[in-house]
């Protein structure tokens, strides 16, 4: 830690989130909008303003103790957020690799950059989200242009054009990290004709899908699949979905680059701002295999997809 010169600005009606390095919300979180003014974070004090007309920010003079990490409460189309931070030569390769900053190339990356100490360095950032989604995305880690300028010549690049975000982007600028801890018991191993009859008919969604990608966040894990066959659904799907289990156990267990046929259902809380397809730990889930595919076509006949039609905008 050590970073200094934090700034983030926001001009939307969404809100800004803000996470210590224990995954725990200082700013905005769990649902919950928090009233501006000073906060400590990190070691230090943050700045929370809000105004009448949408505007927000955040200003950490720091320097900070831990990471610190930004997130969005999405409302509406990310219409354009702005940060700041300053880090030193040392710890400005360990993200961006060893080159000057006034010969990088620009480029995107998927997540915003674990904060770091700071002397010389500045990075500043315009976002935007893509024109064509389907898809409310409700937690959004932010997605960085980086132009970084050398403190001691006072000259800064010139401004890049904003880059569309591509939701293939695979390069990150954390760290590599291991898994988080672990406290795990057996996973609940569910099969059988009747578990299989029982959940096709009570769930939302029963489909075939092939495991993309996973990501643990805070004490959730995300799997990132693509949608093969779907065999019953209560409300729209697309054909990338993320999936959310409430665990970081690998339970139920699915591994990335097989197919599963999967029996989940959707989950929205009680504010209504939180819509996601939420597979739990005794949810039906099978490699899939043609005579599992056999077992279920008769189940097709036996329950429809009865309920309501409307399009669910499943998102992160």
């Amino acid at each position: 830690a050590g970073a200094t010169h934090i700034r983030v600005t926001d001009n939307s009606r969404n809100y800004l989130a803000l996470q210590n390095g224990r995954s725990q919300f200082v700013i905005n979180g769990n649902w919950k909008i928090s009233v501006p003014g000073e906060y400590s974070v990190a070691g230090t004090k943050l700045l929370y303003r809000r105004s009448a007309d949408t505007w927000e920010s955040f200003e950490v003079p720091g320097p900070t103790q831990e990471d610190l990490h930004l997130m969005v409460l999405a409302t509406e189309r990310n219409s354009g957020i702005e940060y700041e931070y300053w880090l030193p030569p040392d710890q400005y390769a360990l993200y961006h690799g060893r080159r000057s900053p006034l010969r990088q190339a620009h480029h995107t990356s998927s997540y915003l950059p674990r904060i770091q100490p700071t002397t010389s360095t500045t990075t500043t950032t315009t976002i935007r989200s893509p024109p064509n989604t389907t898809r409310s995305h409700w937690f959004l880690d932010l997605l960085k242009t980086p132009r970084q300028s050398l403190q001691h010549n006072h000259h800064q690049r010139p401004r890049q054009p904003i880059t569309r975000l591509e939701r293939e982007e695979n390069h990150r600028n954390l760290l590599p990290q291991a898994p988080p801890g672990r406290h795990c018991g057996k996973c609940l191993r569910v099969k059988g004709r009747r578990e299989r009859q029982r959940q096709y008919c009570q769930k939302d969604f029963v489909f075939r899908a092939k495991v993309l990608g996973k990501l643990y966040r805070g004490e959730e894990t995300r799997y990132d699949v693509q949608i093969i066959h779907t065999y019953r659904n209560r409300y729209r799907l697309e054909h990338r979905e993320f999936l959310w289990v409430q665990n970081v156990c690998d339970c139920p267990k699915l591994e990335e680059g097989k197919q599963y046929i999967l029996m989940v259902r959707r989950h929205i809380n009680y504010e209504h701002t939180l819509n996601r397809i939420l597979m739990e730990e005794e949810s039906y889930v099978v490699p899939y295999r043609p005579r599992e595919d056999e077992l279920l076509r008769p189940l097709e006949r036996l329950c429809s997809n009865r309920g309501p039609k409307e399009p669910a905008e499943l998102g992160v």
